[in-house]
C-alpha cells in the first residue's frame, strides 16, 4: 500500500513538472497565437472602402465635335476637353491626299458642339478656307450675291457691283477698299463695317 501511495505521489509530481516545463517552452494558447504577427490579418471595412476608392478611375471630362471635309472618316467624335483640332483629325483617320492641311490651324483648341471643316487644295486656292463657325461676318472675297444682299443698305445692284469689282481687281485687301466699288460710299461702309471682313 505504501509503495502504491509513493508511486502516485511521484506520478503527480512528474505530471506537474511536465506541465510547468511545457508552459515555459510554449507560452500562450492557440487563441493568443491567433493575434500574433504570423496569422492571417483581416481587413477592416473602412480599409476595403479606401482601397476601392483609391483604385477607382475618375470619369474624364469630354467634348463632342463634328469633323468633316477632306478627312478619311468624317463624323462625330468625343475627345478630352483639352483636345486640339489635330487630335480630332487624327481620330477621323487623318487628312486625305487632296486636303489643304496648311490652310487650317491644327493647333486650335476644340470647342464642344462645334463643326470643323478641312478644305481641299482647290477650295483653298479659291479662298474657301476653314472659317471660325462663330464668326458670322460676311467675307467680301468669297461671298455670293445673296450673301452680300444680307448686308445693311446693299441691294442687288450694289451686290453685283461688288462682285464685278472683285472679278476685275481680285481679292479685297481691306474692308476700306469697298469704297472703290461703284455705289458704295463712306456712309454705306460705316453701316456695314462690323458685318464684313476680308480673308
Amino acid at each position: 500500500m505504501k509503495k502504491r501511495l509513493i508511486c502516485a505521489v511521484l506520478l503527480m509530481i512528474f505530471v506537474g513538472a511536465a506541465g510547468l516545463l511545457f508552459g515555459k517552452r510554449f507560452p500562450g494558447s492557440a487563441a493568443g497565437q491567433a493575434g500574433s504577427s504570423g496569422t492571417l490579418r483581416w481587413s477592416r471595412p473602412e480599409e476595403s472602402t479606401q482601397a476601392e476608392e483609391t483604385g477607382a478611375t475618375t470619369q474624364e471630362a469630354r467634348l463632342t465635335v463634328y469633323i468633316c471635309g477632306e478627312v478619311r472618316r468624317p463624323g462625330v467624335y468625343e475627345l478630352p476637353t483639352d483636345g486640339r483640332l489635330c487630335d480630332a483629325v487624327a481620330l477621323a483617320g487623318g487628312v486625305t491626299g487632296s486636303a489643304a492641311a496648311d490652310a487650317v490651324n491644327m493647333a486650335e483648341p476644340l470647342t464642344d458642339g462645334m463643326r470643323y471643316y478641312i478644305p481641299s487644295r482647290s477650295e483653298s486656292e479659291e479662298g474657301k478656307l476653314y472659317e471660325d463657325p462663330q464668326d458670322q461676318r460676311v467675307n467680301l472675297n468669297t461671298a455670293t450675291r445673296e450673301e452680300l444682299m444680307t448686308l445693311s443698305g446693299i441691294g442687288q445692284t450694289r451686290a453685283e457691283n461688288i462682285l464685278a469689282y472683285r472679278e476685275a481687281h481680285g481679292k479685297f485687301r481691306s474692308i476700306e477698299e469697298l469704297t472703290e466699288v461703284s455705289g458704295i460710299s463712306e456712309g454705306i461702309l460705316s453701316q456695314i463695317k462690323d458685318q464684313i471682313r476680308v480673308k
